[in-house]
């Protein structure tokens, strides 16, 4: 699936769970994928690349894009992993097994929509050597491997145009304060991000714009940020500000149980964070002894920066952006970037982007804590 047929499935399941967030639940469905790009894009000499992209040339569709290894993005088990951190820090957050089941069903879902429509290219557990499966439905016989997308593209293109549609209808049926204008809006934008994937379903339709992996890289991470922006703006568009209720919009009691709660998620995500720079230094202490001691002292800030945020210190928030987005990179920038150097950007910056939320929201929200 393309970036809005992933993201659609965010509308389903804020109509299926209201008190869920859309923008979480958007990253949620999105997560494989950014997971994806930022494994493609950060490869490092002399080590093997941690997941291989490979477009044809000239490229005339999407079917001439091969995922020749996506081992630790697409396979099952992981993505199942993926959810179940994100559905657990949500938890920690929210108070909400509800909220926190519709972000890990957000992640989850990624996968199975991939399996319906990708040629024989995800697993299930993740390892270079494991058997990808699928397709599950064979559209040449000659071809066994490849799915619908590569086969049968139009199909494949109304298939998803079919999903988009269908949860666009489920999210506006569970909010009936949109008026019939307001629908009418959401319905025409969804059907327009939905015509705007179909070049790539095109023999021919995006040739001079895809000349390598690296532009396909990062063409679908920018498209997957666009779109998203797009289908949460025409939400908010379409039904109003009663879109988004959560436990901030309340009184402010219940305003700063929740941000206590908010603060206990980030702490335990700085020791989530804490724990991979400690494996970083065990894998590479002997071969590089400096990514060894920055590993260790990195790994230390984080832990002393989850237990201040642990014990509802909302000053801590600005320890971990200082690590997150300047102590992280510059320590990549000035020793070598490891060997779990790609999974330390990525959940440092995952962990920048909602600090700085949490921040800028905390400001807005003026509290008392």
């Amino acid at each position: 699936m393309t970036a809005i047929g992933h993201l659609s499935t965010g509308l389903w399941l804020k109509g299926r769970f209201p008190r869920a967030p859309l923008p979480l639940l958007l990253i949620a469905a999105a997560l494989p994928d950014i997971v994806w790009a930022t494994f493609n894009l950060m490869r490092h000499p002399g080590q093997a690349p941690l997941e291989v992209v490979q477009v044809a040339s000239p490229f005339s569709f999407i079917g001439d894009q091969h995922l020749l290894l996506q081992p630790w993005s697409h396979a099952l088990l992981s993505n199942l992993l993926m959810a179940m951190l994100l559905a657990g820090l949500t938890f920690v957050a929210y108070r909400d097994r509800h909220v926190a089941s519709a972000v890990g069903l957000a992640v989850v879902g990624h996968w199975l929509l991939d399996f319906l429509v990708h040629d024989a290219d995800v697993t299930l557990w993740p390892s270079q050597t494991a058997q990808p499966v699928g397709p599950p439905f064979v559209w040449d016989a000659a071809h066994p491997k490849l799915g619908l997308f590569s086969t049968q593209p139009l199909l494949g293109f109304a298939l998803q145009t079919l999903v988009v549609l269908a949860c666009t209808a489920a999210f506006l049926r569970a909010f009936p304060i949109a008026q019939q204008r307001g629908r009418l809006k959401m319905l025409v934008g969804m059907t327009l991000l939905s015509a705007a994937s179909l070049p790539i379903f095109l023999p021919g339709g995006m040739t001079q714009m895809i000349g390598g992996s690296t532009q396909l890289v990062l063409g679908a991470a920018v498209e997957m940020l666009v779109v998203g922006w797009a289908v949460l703006a025409l939400s908010r568009w379409a039904v109003g500000r009663n879109l988004e209720q959560g436990p901030l919009s309340r009184g402010d009691d219940e305003a700063v149980v929740f941000v206590h709660q908010l603060l206990k998620a980030t702490g335990l995500a700085c020791w989530l964070l804490a724990g991979v720079y400690l494996l970083q230094s065990m894998l590479d202490a002997q071969a590089a002894p400096h990514v060894g001691w920055t590993s260790v002292v990195m790994a230390l800030l984080f832990v002393f920066t989850g237990r201040r945020l642990l014990q509802k210190n909302p000053s801590a928030l600005w320890w971990a952006a200082a690590l997150t987005f300047f102590a992280g990179p510059l320590v990549r920038v000035l020793t070598d970037v490891g060997r779990l150097g790609p999974t330390l950007f990525l959940l440092e910056l995952s962990l920048a982007v909602a600090v700085a939320v949490f921040i800028r929201t905390l400001l807005q929200r003026n509290l008392a804590l």
